[in-house]
C-alpha cells in the first residue's frame, strides 16, 4: 500500500460517524475499490439495509447532480461531504444485475445499450460539467483543454510521454470532420459509461451511478463508450468521427482528473493516455 493510499483510509468517516449520519448501527463494512484518492465501501446497516460509501479527492459535481437532477434511473444518494476536492455519498444499494453481468449476443447488447442512452436524455434537470452540443462549442471545448494539456505538459506532468504525440494529436483532430457527430442527437450523456456502473432491475428498468462528469454533447459519444465497455466494436455501429470523439472526451477527462502535484502519471494511466491518443490518431 502506497503512502497516497493509507491517507485516503485515514481521511475517510469513522464507522460511529457513520452510525451517527445514519442514525443506525453499522453491523458491516467490505472494502470494494481503493486507490490513491478515492474509497468505495458496502456498509450494512442494523435496520435501513445496505448503503455504498463513496469517498473521493477531486472536483466533481456528482453531489449537485445528485440533488439537482430527476430520473428513476438515479440511486437514492445523500450526500454527507461536499468541498472542493473532497467528497462523501451514501448510495442506496442497488439490488438490480450489473451489465457486465448479463449473459447476451451482441445484438442484445447493442439493444441494450440503445435503451440506456434513449434513457440517459429524459432525466430531467441535470447540472453538467462541459457543453459540446454544438460545433462552434466543440471547438472551444478542444482549444480549452489543449490549453490546459500545454499548462501542464510545461510543468512536466507528461515528461515520460513524447510531446511529438501531442503534437501529432493537435494535428489530427484539425483533419477530423466534425460536424458528422453532430448528426446524432445531443443531450446529456454521462461521458464515462462502465457496464459494472448500470443496472438492470427486477422491472426491467435501468440504475446507473457515477456522475461525477456529466456533459451536454452528442450521445454517440455515450454510445461509442458504452459499446467499447462491452467488447462490442463501436466502428461497426458508428461513425468513426463518433468514435474519435469519445477517445478525446476520454483523453480530456484523464487529464484534468490529474493532480500537478503528482510527480508522475501512474503507469495505468500512461496506458489509458496511450489508448486515448491512438484511438484519435488512429
Amino acid at each position: 500500500m502506497t503512502n497516497n493510499e493509507q491517507d485516503i483510509l485515514e481521511e475517510i468517516h469513522t464507522p460511529n460517524e457513520l452510525s451517527d449520519i445514519f442514525g443506525d448501527k453499522i453491523t458491516g463494512a467490505e472494502l470494494l475499490q481503493k486507490n490513491f484518492d478515492s474509497v468505495v465501501l458496502l456498509l450494512t446497516t442494523q435496520n435501513t439495509g445496505k448503503w455504498v460509501y463513496k469517498f473521493y479527492k477531486r472536483i466533481s459535481i456528482e453531489p449537485l447532480f445528485y440533488k439537482q437532477a430527476k430520473s428513476d434511473l438515479l440511486a437514492k444518494c445523500r450526500v454527507i461531504l461536499n468541498e472542493e476536492r473532497k467528497t462523501a455519498l451514501l448510495l442506496r444499494y442497488i439490488e438490480g444485475r450489473r451489465l457486465n453481468s448479463l449473459k447476451s449476443q451482441p445484438d442484445n447488447l447493442m439493444e441494450y445499450a440503445r435503451d440506456i442512452i434513449s434513457k440517459i436524455a429524459t432525466i430531467k434537470n441535470p447540472p453538467f460539467a462541459e457543453r459540446f452540443d454544438t460545433y462552434e462549442r466543440w471547438r472551444e471545448y478542444l482549444q480549452q483543454n489543449f490549453e490546459y494539456i500545454d499548462k501542464v505538459s510545461i510543468k512536466g506532468l507528461f515528461k515520460q510521454i513524447n510531446p511529438d504525440y501531442i503534437n501529432i494529436l493537435k494535428d489530427s483532430v484539425t483533419k477530423i470532420d466534425w460536424q458528422v457527430v453532430f448528426e446524432s442527437p445531443c443531450g446529456l450523456i454521462n461521458c464515462d459509461l462502465h457496464n459494472e456502473n448500470i443496472f438492470l432491475m427486477p422491472d426491467n428498468t435501468w440504475k446507473i451511478i457515477d456522475w461525477e462528469m456529466p456533459c451536454i454533447g452528442p450521445s454517440s459519444v455515450d454510445m461509442a463508450g458504452l459499446l467499447e465497455n462491452l467488447t462490442l466494436d463501436p466502428y461497426q455501429y458508428l461513425p468513426r468521427e463518433a468514435v474519435k470523439m469519445m477517445n478525446l472526451v476520454k483523453l480530456f477527462l484523464l487529464v484534468n482528473d490529474f493532480d500537478n502535484k503528482h510527480e508522475k502519471i501512474r503507469l495505468q494511466d500512461e496506458r489509458l493516455i496511450f489508448l486515448r491518443l491512438s484511438g484519435v490518431m488512429g
